[in-house]
């Protein structure tokens, strides 16, 4: 077909979504549980997993998500780990309730009607892409850089999460793809201690009187949160702040609460 010649020149860019990706999931969990028994029960899980899949959201919207194909002729080339992929996740909750005996005495007045009680969450840190952000993709140049290292450092930090000089960039203009793949790199996990004390207080047969005092993220743990923007960590080998943690979780907080049931 000669040059400039199409066979529909009134026709403009035609966009095409396909629900045509595939996806695995494996999984080995353990439970440890106490019933409710001498007023104290608890819940232990882990997890272990694995998912795998060429594209996890519609066109990447997910926290560690990269929006579209690098090369829409190969969907190949984006069989990696899931956004969601998370292989690490332990959670546990429990609750006890003071014990206290029987009459009017100081001890069974200053203990009745307490609780404590509390649930945590820890999880190893979901997958993102280094990529490249001054990418022309309708000229075809690559949106992800070359891979030539492993690039994962032995002790990370806020300043510098991942290894950059494991991703050098195309040169623009070099309309080649960059052979880095997708997801191959960790985000920060996340551990997060919540705690509550109660003490309930019975006002009438039929209403009762609760202080409730509660406590998120005891630990006071910093937790830096993945972003769909291309932030924690940044994730564009090109910017100047390549590889580096930029926004994090609420630290502690508390709340005190008093609730009446009737």
């Amino acid at each position: 077909m000669p040059a400039g010649i199409t066979p529909y020149p009134q026709w403009g860019t035609v966009t095409y979504f396909c629900y045509c990706f595939d996806s695995s999931y494996n999984a080995f969990t353990v439970t440890l549980r106490r019933r409710f028994v001498r007023n104290f029960f608890y819940r232990v899980n882990y997890s272990y997993s694995k998912s795998i899949d060429d594209g996890s959201v519609l066109q990447g919207g997910g926290a560690g998500g990269y929006a579209g194909l690098q090369d829409s002729r190969n969907r190949a080339l984006e069989r990696g780990r899931s956004d969601l992929d998370i292989p690490h996740a332990f959670t546990i909750s429990f609750s006890w309730v003071v014990p206290h005996g029987v009459g009017a005495s100081w001890s069974n007045v200053l203990t009745r009607g307490w609780q404590l009680a509390g649930s945590g969450i820890a999880h190893t840190g979901e997958p993102f892409t280094p990529q490249v952000s001054n990418a022309n993709l309708n000229l075809g140049e690559a949106s992800r850089p070359n891979r030539i290292a492993k690039g994962t450092l032995p002790n990370p930090t806020v300043n510098d999460w991942f290894n950059l000089a494991a991703f050098p960039q195309i040169p623009v203009g070099g309309f080649g793809f960059g052979n880095s793949g997708r997801n191959i790199l960790d985000a920060p996990g996340l551990i997060a201690i919540n705690l509550a004390l109660y003490r309930n207080f019975t006002i009438h047969e039929k209403s009762n009187l609760q202080f409730r005092w509660e406590v998120f993220n005891a630990l006071n743990h910093t937790n830096f949160t993945p972003s769909a923007a291309g932030t924690d960590p940044v994730v564009y080998v090109n910017a100047p702040n390549a590889g580096t943690l930029t926004q994090a979780g609420a630290s502690r907080q508390m709340q005190v609460a008093l609730r009446y049931s009737f």
